[in-house]
């Protein structure tokens, strides 16, 4: 089965339609139809079509990464035809000059074709250069670097001016993004355990897509969820936020 029709039925399986689902991930339904009818041409080029796709696959409960790597597999060029053999020409070019070859001559340029030949044969087919350790350029579907979040990262001049923190730990898988300042800096699914520390001056900004499976620590205060199971869910925290405020 294609992946664009696994993940098809996977939304449909979930009762989402497209519209629904477009609304939830807040990515154009033209975008996840091309993801459902595998038109690579139409998706964005990287990092955002492969975002797409990686955040299609987690919110209906693929492995994203997995599934992004298969969706872009599947349109990998196929391989160069092996170069022709050099021999087939090489014995044309010999019966062509034994041909042509005349009187008194002829046993001299036989010698000199033998000889041609031999020398050919020795040497072999031509040499191709050696890429043995050349660094392989990789084309799968591994989606752009993210930046990193300042979780245990002391940066000269932020830390000491942050006056809004957050502390968001997952339960259960659950695609996450997140802004400090207007700046990106967590877009990718969280596993059971894992945990993300931001610190920031003015304001960060969150959202989930399973409510249920995530906890939020707001300016060192308790930790709550940020609503029911299965729910998408934004909220953004300034200085003055104690608790997530739903959206």
């Amino acid at each position: 089965m294609n992946i664009g029709a696994r993940l098809r039925m996977g939304r449909e399986a979930r009762g989402l339609s497209m519209l629904a689902l477009a609304e939830a991930l807040r990515i154009q339904p033209k975008y996840l139809a091309a993801i459902e009818e595998n038109d690579w041409r139409a998706i964005p080029p990287r990092p955002y079509g492969r975002g797409f796709v990686r955040a299609y696959a987690a919110y209906i409960g693929e492995n994203p990464e997995q599934t992004m790597r298969d969706f872009f597999a599947q349109f990998a060029p196929p391989p160069a035809p092996a170069a022709p053999s050099p021999e087939p020409r090489r014995a044309a070019l010999a019966h062509a000059v034994l041909a042509h070859v005349r009187g008194g001559v002829a046993a001299a340029v036989l010698v000199c074709v033998v000889a041609g030949l031999v020398l050919v044969a020795a040497l072999g087919p031509g040499r191709t250069r050696d890429t043995s350790g050349a660094e392989p350029v990789g084309t799968s579907g591994t989606a752009a670097p993210v930046p990193a979040a300042t979780a245990g990262v002391a940066r000269p001049g932020v830390e000491a001016a942050a006056t809004v923190s957050v502390a968001i730990e997952a339960t259960s898988p659950a695609w996450v993004t997140a802004s400090v300042d207007g700046r990106r800096v967590v877009y990718r699914t969280l596993q059971p355990g894992d945990r993300e520390t931001l610190r920031g001056r003015e304001n960060i900004a969150v959202r989930v897509g399973d409510a249920g499976a995530v906890r939020l620590q707001i300016n060192g205060g308790p930790a709550s969820v940020m609503g029911p199971s299965g729910a998408v869910r934004s909220t953004r925290i300034t200085p003055k936020t104690s608790a997530p405020a739903e959206r």
